[in-house]
């Protein structure tokens, strides 16, 4: 009876012992669970950000354009929508001041460089047209010329030209107080360059503005000899 009394208390009292033995073993092994898993993220984290300056500092391909401002036996300087850009020249080339040209190459983040590997002399581009509406009654008529609105306006065979009600118009078919629709594109000095389309619609005086005659008897009613029964 003695005996089992103290294998019981033996038990009991060694109860706590292993509890506490066994979450102390738990506790050092999320310990070094977790150390090791914050070790790998900074090891992670250090190559990533090697990569990632590696990256940054290595030669990237780009290509400048722009009207060559100055010329040097190594710098070629360049400029484009109001911004110059130095360009560093590996290969011999003659270019001259106002050439526009075209650089292929490398840009080198860490002493911040653009050397060119190919140049090309290119067009200068040609700004966008600009464009303005003319509107008026026609003033005056001198073969292919019209003025209207106080300007003078050329037609020529790259002006399309429409007159309301006229299959095939021309010239011809203009008259004095015709209303006219133009749309110009102007030159670098503002002037007008080229007429591109003519839309008129005719006045009073143009026989092509007047209704046929036979439109409106065939719009009266019918007379009762004309009536069927």
């Amino acid at each position: 009876m003695k005996k089992i009394i103290f294998l019981i208390l033996i038990v009991i009292l060694g109860l706590p012992v292993v509890t506490y033995a066994e979450n102390a073993t738990d506790s050092s092994v999320t310990t070094k669970i977790k150390e090791r898993l914050e070790k790998t993220a900074e090891q992670g984290l250090d190559t990533i950000k090697e990569e990632l300056t590696t990256q940054s500092l290595s030669p990237r391909k780009k290509a400048y354009v722009g009207l060559v401002k100055s010329v040097s036996e190594e710098l070629v300087t360049l400029e484009y929508k109001s911004q110059t850009y130095p360009v560093y020249v590996d290969v011999k080339t003659p270019v001259k001041q106002d050439d526009y040209l075209l650089t292929l190459g490398f840009f080198y983040p860490d002493n911040n460089q653009f050397r060119a590997k190919k140049i090309l002399v290119i067009d200068t581009p040609q700004p966008p047209l600009q464009r303005q509406l003319i509107t008026g009654q026609i003033q005056e008529i001198d073969g292919n010329k019209i003025t209207v609105d106080n300007k003078s306006l050329t037609i020529n065979s790259k002006t399309e030209l429409i007159i309301q009600d006229i299959e095939k118009p021309s010239t011809d078919d203009l008259e004095l107080k015709d209303s006219l629709f133009a749309i110009v594109t102007l030159d670098k000095n503002g002037d007008i360059d080229q007429v591109k389309n003519i839309l008129v619609i005719p006045g009073k005086n143009n026989p092509a503005g007047m209704a046929p005659t036979n439109a409106t008897e065939s719009a009266l009613p019918a007379t009762d000899s004309a009536t069927i029964e």
